[in-house]
């Protein structure tokens, strides 16, 4: 055995660095604790590091041919085959063992790696690459097509959905808000702002004419990306964890963004022109705790924000806060007072954890530390009260073009959005949403 079957061995673990520097490889190998005297081969040996090292690399054991590696028609298939053959399958194990964890981005190895087979190849059209062959025989496999939209390439719709909720404290948006599919550019939702009024009827008389009242909520698309560079390298790897590497990064920074402009939203052009919860709600709606810190927060703030809210769903009422607000005041207050039962744990009603009973929603964008005048905690029915229009969800394309001078891939991922805190329409004094801020 040599070093290339060693690297082989370090990739399936998840290894993309160096394959010339022991240093930077063995360096690697500690942090994963990784023993670099049992390091098992792809055909099941195990290796000593510092006796492959030594030696120097072997020929590959693959017969020449003339056939282009990508070619299907490729006749020169020989040993390497069948050792590259063995180690994708324990690659695909060790993957769909962390998939069981949750510690990936997609359900299971077979998607992992035909979301990368998709992508390598519709980025690299005709040109050739290591692991083309592979690809090829992967997507045709899923009897999928693979598309070239302008020398770009379009993740599947099936794995959008998992790109979403990738990680665990952002999308929060997407949770509460009613998410609503835009079919154009500028749509307008009716929202209801009065009801009838049913009133009595003196015996000889008839009844008052009463009629419900409707004005419009306009959602206009806003559009939102972000462009990643990714190390050419990635295409010389086995196509199962290629897909997290490069979606990871894409999915947490659309999700930040749609948070973000829900939450914060001030009406500048760093939110697209939109106003968030923290500064669309009606004034008497943030309201201030007993003081200038959270330590100085007490129950009774929270009794009174529950008690403002008007004009909801009872049964879509939730607090939405962070993971820090949650451990240094609720749980607090149930050491306190002993009756906030099922703080810590999920909640039955959908949110990361729950607060007297209702669900608690994390999300990172709001204040993670105790400070003055800052709005902490929202409560309230947030489908009610906001919308979340997409009129595109995310979709990304590569360009093997943008970087020429490094050779590595541009990853552009797209989306169109708008957000619009919209209240119940009725004048009322706090809504269906409210705030708890510090003084």
């Amino acid at each position: 055995m040599d070093r290339k079957s060693l690297i082989e061995a370090l990739k399936g673990n998840g290894y993309t660095g160096s394959d010339t520097d022991p240093a930077a490889v063995k360096s690697w190998m500690a942090s994963q604790g990784i023993d670099t005297n049992e390091v098992d081969a792809p055909d099941g040996t195990k290796l000593k590091f510092d006796d492959v090292w030594a030696k120097a690399p072997t020929m590959k054991l693959r017969a020449p041919s003339a056939t282009p590696v990508g070619n299907p028609a490729d006749p020169g298939r020989g040993p390497e085959v069948m050792v590259k053959g063995r180690w994708r399958e324990k690659a695909k194990k060790a993957y769909d063992i962390k998939a069981q964890l949750g510690k990936t981005a997609y359900a299971d190895s077979d998607e992992a790696e035909f979301a990368t087979a998709q992508i390598r190849l519709v980025t690299a059209g005709q040109k050739h690459y290591d692991q083309k062959r592979a690809d090829m025989e992967i997507v045709q496999k899923a009897m999928a097509g693979v598309h070239n939209y302008n020398g770009g390439a379009l993740i599947p719709e099936s794995y959008v959905a998992q790109l979403i909720y990738l990680t665990e404290t952002y999308g929060v948006a997407r949770k509460v808000a009613n998410v609503v599919t835009m079919t154009r550019d500028i749509q307008r939702q009716p929202r209801k702002t009065g009801i009838v009024t049913m009133a009595h009827r003196a015996a000889t008389g008839s009844f008052a004419l009463s009629d419900n009242a409707y004005d419009t909520v306009n959602l206009t698309a806003k559009d939102v990306g972000c462009l990643v560079k990714v190390n050419i390298n990635l295409f010389d790897d086995a196509a199962i964890n290629v897909a997290d590497d490069i979606n990871s990064s894409v999915a947490e920074a659309q999700l930040i963004r749609e948070d973000s402009d829900y939450v914060l939203g001030d009406g500048t052009a760093t939110y697209g022109n939109q106003l968030g919860l923290a500064n669309a709600l009606p004034s008497g709606a943030y309201i201030d705790a007993s003081g200038n810190a959270w330590s100085a927060i007490v129950s009774g703030d929270i009794a009174k924000i529950i008690g403002s809210v008007e004009n909801v769903n009872p049964a879509r009422l939730a607090f939405m806060g962070t993971r820090q607000w949650h451990a240094q005041v609720g749980i607090r207050m149930n050491i306190e007072l002993q009756r906030f039962k099922e703080i810590i744990g999920p909640s039955t009603g959908g949110g990361d954890a729950s607060l007297l009973g209702y669900p608690f929603y994390f999300t990172q964008v709001m204040p993670t530390a105790s400070a003055s005048a800052s709005k902490c905690l929202y409560f309230g029915d947030f489908m009610g009260g906001s919308m979340l229009g997409v009129r595109k969800d995310v979709q990304i394309a590569t360009s093997d073009s943008f970087y020429f001078d490094t050779g590595d891939i541009a990853i552009r991922a797209h989306a169109r959005m708008n957000v619009n805190i919209h209240g119940d329409g009725r004048g009322s004094t706090y809504g269906p949403i409210v705030c708890l801020k510090t003084t």
